[in-house]
């Protein structure tokens, strides 16, 4: 073998496990949060756990730029309001629990009319849960498609 046809058979292995290797390191920060709820025996609630913790409920949820309630009635409607450095704003909409357990909601203005559902797991303090979105969900609150949230009952 010549030595340029050497270099590159190296150069081309080289390249190929750190693709390898770079491909094996891209797992999503959801998807290690699932793979890790997996590993510790935990499951996202549900269907009628979803149901039942969500009818005539109140999230709240936030982070340092914002802070947000959501009110979800026991007929399918919700009232979401949020604060934020930039004002404030509300929008309402419906909700519904998937056959699967996933919480969906559908804003009137946020989220520009789309569905986006997400998965819903236990937290460690009573109350406390995380909302996972689900892969067509975009938050630009939460890159990451992990949210936690405290749910309380009534409004």
């Amino acid at each position: 073998m010549k030595p340029r046809a050497k270099v590159t058979s190296i150069l081309t292995k080289v390249l190929a496990i750190l693709s390898i290797l770079l491909l094996a390191g891209c797992v999503s920060t959801k998807q290690k949060f699932q793979d890790d709820m997996m590993a510790q025996g935990v499951k996202p609630l549900t269907a009628s756990e979803v149901k039942a913790l969500f009818s005539n409920a109140t999230d709240s949820h936030g982070t340092s730029k914002h802070e947000a309630k959501v009110y979800y009635s026991a007929d399918g409607k919700l009232q979401g309001h949020v604060k934020a450095s930039w004002g404030e704003d509300s929008d309402s909409g419906e909700w519904r629990v998937s056959e699967d357990g996933l919480l969906c909601t559908k804003y009137r203005k946020w989220g520009k009319g789309g569905e986006n559902c997400a998965s819903v797991y236990p937290g460690k303090a009573d109350g406390e849960y995380t909302l996972i979105l689900g892969s067509g969900a975009k938050s630009k609150n939460y890159p990451d498609g992990i949210v936690p949230i405290k749910v309380t009952p009534g409004m």
